[in-house]
């Protein structure tokens, strides 16, 4: 009875989380084809870059203490944490911002930023710091089971999100596009601010001086998730910015189409799932339930759907692209079909990789994020080939990374097992 009960609880946690994602992500994939007709492809390239470069920047903006909120058994240590990785969170930005101010050549010229577009250079930070404080919130509402909460809080993301895109693009206006993002991202830590105090986050009777044990206590995340979390995240990003810099403009928006609807299983379903799977390995690990089933269970799901997702772009990609974002983004159906399992094997294995935090292995993952990310960085070898070749490499360096990173899960969990029963 105990393991039905907590069966059906997972179900319904993933339930609800499922079906708030997937409204959430509705919205920007059915106003895909829209927007696709309204904005130019110049303007989608350097909005691809202004989300690669965000992206990579909010991984560190708070040192990674953020995942460490769910692990304390008391509330009060998870308060701290909440408050140590806000605070980290707005001197980080408030870094970036000044490193632009006072350098903004050298920064234009690392990240091969658009020179059309340096406006929005300088808001990158404030796009930062608000998805860091929303994400920051997120994970105390996945502490408190306020999964409904958490679920809604992006589909009013979303929502303004589309509402200023879709609006911006009809009056023939560009800029719509980033300032939709950043007004997505404002509304969006607005409401989990609230949500978070409705879910029991409070600050009375809290003391300075009792952030520093915290910290302490928590360490191995900055010290050993930050920069690998980092160079992993790059690692996710760095093609496009590597597209962009070896190719051109129409390459790296046709590219970006083509990522934006492959992480749409990542985004709806793996989101949704990671969070769960994460409260869910944490609470085990803390009864000391096996964790291997449920492990060898999900993997079995996942994996059968990769494979009928990647066949379905093998033999649709083109026409596909063609029929719902307009014959020009045909290309990007082309390279759907080659990077489909590229992105399928994180579908797989990304949700299961939670129990690295549970189980607080992260200088294990911290190697093989290192060593994904030189993966990545060796595609600059293969510069001089056509961006199909390209790809095709980049497909190939994701299988055998993530490959490896499944089987360093499964011996993690082996040796949990063993001291579970030793």
């Amino acid at each position: 009875m105990l393991i039905s009960v907590k069966r059906s609880g997972f179900v319904k946690n993933f339930s609800v989380l499922l079906t708030g994602t997937a409204i959430a992500q509705a919205i920007p994939v059915l106003l895909q084809p829209l927007l696709r007709r309204l904005f130019d492809a110049d303007v989608f390239a350097l909005y691809a870059v202004y989300n690669s470069v965000t992206s990579m920047l909010i991984v560190v903006s708070t040192l990674r203490y953020e995942m460490a909120v769910v692990l304390p058994e008391r509330d009060r240590e998870g308060v701290l944490l909440v408050l140590l990785s806000l605070g980290i969170n707005l001197l980080f930005g408030f870094l970036c911002f000044a490193a632009i101010a006072l350098f903004p050549g050298a920064v234009v010229g690392w990240t091969k930023w658009p020179e059309a577009g340096v406006t929005w250079l300088y808001l990158a930070p404030l796009a930062v710091v608000l998805f860091s404080a929303s994400q920051t919130l997120n994970y105390w509402l996945i502490r408190k089971k306020a999964f409904k909460a958490s679920a809604m809080n992006r589909v009013f993301r979303r929502t303004a999100e589309g509402s200023v895109q879709a609006a911006g693009g009809a009056a023939a206006w560009q800029g719509a596009l980033m300032w939709g993002d950043l007004a997505g991202r404002f509304v969006h830590t607005i409401v989990a601010f609230r949500q978070a105090f409705r879910n029991g986050f409070s600050i009375r009777e809290l003391k300075i001086a009792e952030v520093r044990p915290v910290a302490k206590r928590y360490r191995d995340f900055p010290l050993f998730q930050a920069l690998p979390a980092l160079l992993n995240t790059v690692s996710l990003m760095l093609p496009v910015l590597l597209v962009n810099s070896y190719y051109n403009y129409e390459a790296t928006a046709q590219f970006d189409l083509c990522r934006q609807v492959l992480l749409l299983p990542l985004a709806l379903i793996t989101t949704a799932m990671s969070q769960v799977l994460l409260q869910k390995f944490t609470e085990q690990r803390n009864s000391k339930v096996p964790i291997m089933p449920g492990f060898m269970k999900i993997t079995l799901y996942t994996s059968a759907f990769a494979i009928i997702t990647i066949l379905f772009f093998v033999l649709t990609g083109r026409p596909l692209f063609s029929i719902l974002f307009g014959q020009q983004w045909a290309v990007a159906g082309d390279y759907a079909a080659i990077l489909a399992p590229a992105f399928m094997i994180q579908f797989v294995v990304s949700p299961v990789s939670t129990v690295i935090i549970a189980l607080e292995k992260v200088r294990i993952a911290a190697v093989w994020q290192t060593a994904y990310f030189l993966g990545i960085l060796g595609l600059s070898f293969f510069r001089h080939l056509p961006e199909s070749d390209f790809f095709l490499v980049f497909t190939i360096i994701n299988l055998v990374f993530y490959v490896i990173y499944w089987f360093i899960l499964l011996f993690i969990i082996m040796g949990y097992e063993r001291r579970r029963v030793g």
